[in-house]
């Protein structure tokens, strides 16, 4: 089956980091506007702050129709390169399995998530001298929420001729 990924507004990924905005933006045109809602997180911790929770509460009264008819969710969750790769490895299901306890507390069964824990593979940033080195790791801590579901579901949320995501 395809993965089919929903959108949330620009606003609610601009709420998740504000100083970091234009590179959520940048990620959200390269999947076709449809990226899901993106968190971030503190430097070595797995705990959502409070921007984090704010976007994930807006995300959640998007999601839970698509939720309740049949969709799953996805959490990848990522770190950035600092520390040894299975330290971040492990770092980065913590953060994964925080987001998964954001959407348990809201009524989701634990067969209704997925988690993929990536540890610094597939950045949203890569270090080119364009920027500092700080600011790359910076936006590169973060957990990717976005739905899968059936063909069936997802035209019931995005008639033909609509967004493919």
């Amino acid at each position: 089956m395809p993965r089919l990924i929903a959108s949330i507004a620009s606003a609610a990924v601009a709420l998740a980091a504000p100083s970091l905005a234009p590179s959520a933006a940048r990620a959200q045109a390269d999947t076709g506007g449809c990226p899901g809602a993106i968190v971030f997180f503190d430097f070595d911790s797995s705990a959502l702050t409070a921007q984090a929770v704010a976007l994930l509460d807006m995300s959640w009264e998007w999601l839970r129709p698509m939720i309740e008819a049949g969709a799953w969710l996805n959490v990848d969750a990522r770190t950035d390169d600092v520390g040894p790769a299975p330290y971040n490895l492990a770092l980065s299901r913590r953060r994964a399995e925080a987001v998964v306890a954001y959407y348990r507390r809201r009524g989701l069964r634990r067969d209704q998530l997925r988690v993929n824990a990536l540890g610094e593979s597939r950045p949203l940033e890569r270090y080119d001298d364009r920027q500092p080195l700080h600011d790359v790791r910076r936006q590169n801590r973060y957990a990717n929420v976005w739905p899968e579901m059936s063909r069936e579901v997802f035209h019931r949320f995005y008639p033909p001729g609509g967004p493919i995501c």
